[in-house]
């Protein structure tokens, strides 16, 4: 049963700006949903869509299987957790939290309840008498959280609640908002455009890219398969690398001929219906290429980038194609230096040149999904 589920929702603003085109999307009951895009992809106005705070031009917008598209927000059974937070400055936390309850008429001992269970789930029990102004950031968050997972809400809708947080608090509140859902077996929505994000927090990925939904699937299905060029280079830091090229063959073997020649034997099966001379993007990411002394190619270091438990070298290669590759962080290279380096055919992936669609898969993707 799909908690949520938006049928060919479209949403236009004035002077044209389609934010939303023709999405369809289900959110299955007890899932994390990320959706995930650049700014302006869309992804903040399919969720205020979800809570009634925007109304479509076209589709419907289901909620436990009943369409909602003129039900008005506070009858839509889900709670809003803003990036700003969105608190009162003259409430208590206690307060805050109750306030959506006392609205609704819930009796005050059973409001003092709830808030005592929600503050004791997030670690905010001994700061009920503050006001916003003496907490720090991620307290202001957890208020906010607490403010929604008061109401037991059929869903949670979070637009970016984590952006304000620096990268430490960043971190250590995914891992709480993974033990939350998981607690609290409901169904949450988050939006960012942080990927790395993205991949910590998801059941399942949405990628929208200007209104049009990209893809959707699991975090490891939306990194080893990108349906298109968009989502290869969206998802995965550094990015993926791209080598333009057509297919020809070479004393009869099938290679890649561009900027770099490749031979590609290996990914025949997954190419079969790609006629040669066909103009392709190949794809691989920077930890499937690895430095070896009987490595194919020969690279020019640009740049080393040292982090910490990761090292990454920034060159060129053939006429002049730009590559990132990942090496061990023990490995000693310097800026000018020429290294040899192998790609792991079993991780190349191919798109469409003029389209930027996945063309079939690598040998390994098959092997795996059989």
């Amino acid at each position: 049963m799909a908690d949520i589920e938006l049928r060919n929702v479209t949403k236009t603003f004035s002077g044209g700006v389609k934010a939303v085109d023709d999405l369809t999307l289900e959110v299955e009951h007890g899932k994390f949903v990320v959706l995930l895009g650049p700014s302006g992809c869309g992804k903040s106005t399919t969720l205020r869509l979800i809570a009634g705070l925007e109304d479509a031009d076209t589709g419907e917008i289901l909620i436990g299987r009943q369409v909602v598209n003129h039900v008005p927000p506070q009858r839509r059974d889900v709670a809003v957790v803003f990036q700003s937070y969105a608190l009162y400055p003259h409430m208590t936390v206690a307060r805050n939290m109750g306030f959506g309850l006392k609205m609704r008429g819930v009796p005050v001992a059973e409001i003092r309840e709830q808030v005592e269970k929600t503050s004791r789930l997030l670690g905010l029990e001994g700061l009920l008498d503050r006001f916003p102004s003496q907490l720090s950031g991620g307290e202001r968050q957890r208020v906010a959280l607490g403010r929604a997972i008061v109401r037991k809400p059929a869903v949670f809708l979070l637009d970016e609640p984590l952006s304000n947080l620096d990268a430490q608090l960043r971190n250590e509140t995914r891992v709480e908002l993974i033990r939350l859902q998981r607690q609290l077996e409901g169904t949450f929505v988050l939006v960012t455009h942080d990927q790395i994000e993205a991949m910590m927090l998801a059941d399942v990925i949405a990628i929208m890219r200007d209104g049009v939904l990209q893809q959707t699937g699991s975090p490891e299905a939306i990194y080893r398969r990108p349906a298109n060029t968009f989502v290869a280079s969206f998802v995965g830091s550094p990015r993926m690398n791209f080598v333009e090229g057509t297919l020809i063959l070479a004393d009869g073997n099938p290679v890649l001929k561009g900027d770099l020649t490749l031979p590609i034997q290996e990914m025949i099966p997954a190419l079969e219906d790609l006629a040669h001379h066909a103009p392709v993007l190949l794809g691989f990411r920077p930890e499937d290429v690895r430095v070896s002394s009987a490595g194919e190619v020969q690279m020019k270091i640009e740049l080393v980038e040292t982090l910490g438990s990761q090292k990454f070298i920034y060159g060129t290669a053939g006429h002049g194609q730009q590559l990132t590759v990942g090496v061990d962080p023990n490995t000693r290279l310097a800026t000018g230096e020429v290294v040899s380096i192998s790609i792991s055919t079993q991780k190349m992936h191919f798109f469409d040149a003029k389209t930027g669609t996945r063309i079939g898969g690598s040998p390994g993707d098959l092997a795996r999904d059989c």
